[in-house]
């Protein structure tokens, strides 16, 4: 009587190591991507907190805060003056944000330096301004990590703001 040997044979371990090698083969570039991804959602996620720190804050000091982005940074800052029409002239540092936001992101705005509303996301310095009355300069953000990963964030002069991604070449609203 022999004893059945237990373990794997030569051609069930090649069998189970091609089973794993398919699998990864699918699963690595879908985990880059949710990495890229992660990225992006990250920045998009800064820049909305920072808008919304400046609309409740200007409402809150009745002053007008400033968002000065330059490049990938962004800096939130409270304008000299107390003029609510007023979004250009010296700041102030904001004593909650002191240092600036560096995003890993690329990001543009749909707003000049001098606060103006552009038509397109082009700007790599720019300046929003959000007024004590809840309302601001607007414009947008777009903010771009790799080749699929494009948000914007839509600031309309209400205050509000409508945030998008690009899926498939259209931007479709993101939550």
């Amino acid at each position: 009587n022999k004893k059945n040997a237990e373990g794997l044979t030569l051609l069930e371990l090649l069998i189970v190591l091609a089973v794993i090698g398919i699998a990864a083969t699918f699963a690595i570039p879908n985990l880059s991507n949710f990495t890229t991804s992660r990225v992006a959602e990250k920045d998009l996620a800064t820049i909305r907190s920072l808008i919304d720190y400046a609309k409740t804050t200007s409402f809150s000091k009745g002053k007008t805060m400033v968002l000065v982005q330059t490049n990938n940074s962004i800096k939130i800052s409270e304008l000299r003056s107390n003029d609510p029409t007023q979004c250009l002239g010296s700041v102030d540092d904001d004593k909650e944000y002191t240092e600036p936001k560096i995003l890993k992101s690329t990001v543009t705005a749909k707003h000049d330096s001098k606060a103006n509303v552009t038509g397109s996301y082009g700007q790599s310095t720019s300046r929003m301004c959000f007024k004590r009355d809840n309302t601001s300069t607007g414009g947008g953000f777009e903010v771009k990590y790799g080749y699929d990963n494009i948000y914007r964030i839509e600031v309309w002069a209400t205050g509000f703001y409508d945030i998008t991604r690009k899926i498939k070449g259209t931007f479709k609203e993101y939550n």
